[in-house]
């Protein structure tokens, strides 16, 4: 992983709740949004690097809305960048979509998705992103109107337009329908997933295979523990918003998979735990919440008895969870808040967890942040995390976005780039240089990867990024290029990072003699090489 940073600039004002999304289509795009505490509008970010730097920008309001709130972001693959919110006006809440031509820095009006609604709440979007849908680059928002959840969808072509808005959700909904989400699969299939607050405390999921014209009859995926969409836990309790009950949806089809997944955040279903609100701020209490995880083998018609992901024997919380399917091979990841790290459930960090086997087991977790945020100490934001984080990934790379309080100030936007290679598979070429540290010391090596023989299939050379923090102040390259900041090359050329005497002669060697090598890196550092085979005779090797 790559250090965490933070997207949301330097601000007076608090944010939180947010949305992030990498362009499929030109991986160096990325975009993402937020609320903005301390103003009226909703606060946008954007990089065309990769992530290395951020800009930021804000929607300007349309239509007489007072304020905005609720981010969402996506691509289309003509490189338009796309972000909905709620435009508030007094008691009328509208759904509002805005575009943007030029990767997030400048944001104009498209249109109010939700028709003549005025009680929207917690909206979400996605794209339909796969080249053999024949749906591709229609956009899906979906979020509730009172208790029923409704999907709303952007055509394509000539006529391109936000239809009339579809109640999805029927007998089954009794409790207010808030908190969905909204995937496709490579064949355009649509679902649309919602929790109920209260009523059944059911979590369902609709289907649709025309587009999003017309959904199926719902489907039940769980019934949930929490009475109540909102779990008290030490890190998230009263006068702060609480842990939210939501739902994050995924979607994979292949011609022998057709697999939708669900992942939300619950009680644990341990005794004295079965039911309410959870432990409150009684950190003492056995009760927790955790990451619950359910799954589909057979398109969303049936569904696996939901699994805790992560269920440590501690009394720590873990809430907004937030799930991806990496659309080029299926690998699941998921990023949640988890207080495992202060025995006094009130700190926490972002974790992830990945699942390479379609969510039948998943790795431990790995901490994502460097640093803690504590929502309880005094000078923090009443609106502490918000409802919810943001997940984004493509090709082996993801960026999750969270609220972050590390500083102690104003609550901020983070991420990190988070690099998973496949198990086993490695990246061949040739070295083109050897990296020193300003002693002359040995430090690792650029690899230019070689495609036609790359062992990640069409993956591994979108994780060749360029990690400047791993210099030395004063460091310095021997090999045929020099211009470190030529994001043309990055996806042919790869830094990998060693101080190991063996591996420096290796890479030596090999450099100069020009020989096509696999480098294999660490399973828990990409950019650290666990060996390297040799791929034709070489000459004499001094022993």
């Amino acid at each position: 992983m790559s250090s965490d940073l933070r997207i949301s600039g330097a601000s007076p004002n608090s944010r939180s709740e947010s949305d992030i999304r990498v362009s499929y289509h030109n991986t160096r795009k990325i975009i993402a949004a937020s609320n903005d505490l301390g103003a009226s509008s909703q606060a946008q970010f954007f990089s065309s690097d990769r992530g290395e730097t951020w800009g930021q920008s804000s929607l300007p309001l349309a239509l007489a809305d007072a304020f905005h709130s609720d981010p969402a972001v996506d691509w289309t693959s003509d490189g338009t960048a796309w972000s909905i919110t709620l435009g508030i006006q007094g008691f009328q809440v509208r759904l509002r979509a805005y575009r943007s031509a030029d990767g997030g820095a400048t944001w104009s009006f498209d249109s109010t998705p939700s028709g003549g609604q005025t009680n929207t709440d917690r909206e979400i979007m996605w794209v339909d992103h796969s080249p053999g849908s024949p749906f591709r680059d229609q956009i899906y928002a979906t979020w509730h109107a009172g208790v029923p959840a409704f999907v709303a969808r952007r055509t394509t072509g000539a006529g391109a337009a936000w239809q009339a808005p579809l109640q999805v959700s029927g007998a089954e909904t009794t409790g207010t329908a808030i908190g969905g989400d909204i995937k496709t699969n490579s064949a355009g299939d649509v679902f649309v997933f919602w929790p109920e607050d209260g009523g059944g405390q059911g979590i369902h999921v609709a289907k649709s295979v025309d587009g999003g014209a017309s959904f199926g009859t719902p489907v039940t995926i769980a019934t949930l523990y929490a009475s109540h969409r909102q779990v008290s836990i030490p890190a998230d309790t009263v006068p702060h918003r609480l842990a939210r009950v939501y739902i994050s949806g995924g979607a994979y089809k292949t011609a022998s998979k057709d697999l939708v997944y669900a992942i939300w955040t619950d009680l644990s279903g341990q005794p004295g735990c079965t039911t309410g609100q959870g432990p409150g701020s009684n950190v003492s209490s056995a009760c927790k919440s955790r990451i619950w995880f359910a799954r589909s083998a057979d398109g969303g018609a049936t569904w696996s008895s939901p699994v805790k992901i992560n269920d440590q024997p501690g009394k720590n919380d873990q809430f907004h969870s937030r799930l991806c399917v990496d659309e080029t091979d299926g690998r699941l990841v998921v990023v949640y808040n988890d207080s495992a790290g202060d025995p006094g459930r009130l700190k926490t960090d972002i974790w992830m967890q990945h699942s390479s086997d379609d969510g039948v087991t998943w790795s431990p977790a790995v901490k994502v942040t460097s640093a803690q945020t504590d929502e309880t100490v005094p000078g923090a934001q009443s609106f502490g995390y918000g409802d919810y984080l943001g997940l984004s990934g493509y090709a082996g790379t993801y960026f999750p976005c969270w609220t972050d309080r590390r500083s102690g100030g104003p609550e901020e936007i983070w991420t990190r780039r988070i690099v998973l290679r496949k198990p086993g598979h490695g990246c061949t070429g040739k070295i083109s240089g050897v990296i020193y540290d300003h002693f002359g010391d040995f430090e690792g090596f650029v690899l230019e990867a070689d495609h036609d023989h790359d062992d990640h299939h069409h993956s591994e050379h979108h994780y060749g990024q360029h990690h400047h923090e791993r210099h030395q102040p004063g460091g310095h390259y021997h090999g045929d290029h020099h211009d470190h900041g030529d994001h043309h090359h990055e996806d042919c050329h790869r830094r990998f990072y060693s101080r190991e005497k063996a591996m420096a002669e290796l890479a030596h060697h090999a450099w100069q003699h020009r020989l096509r090598v696999t480098v294999y890196p660490s399973d828990t550092d990409p950019d650290r090489p666990h060996s390297i085979t040799i791929h034709q005779p070489p000459a004499p090797y001094p022993s």
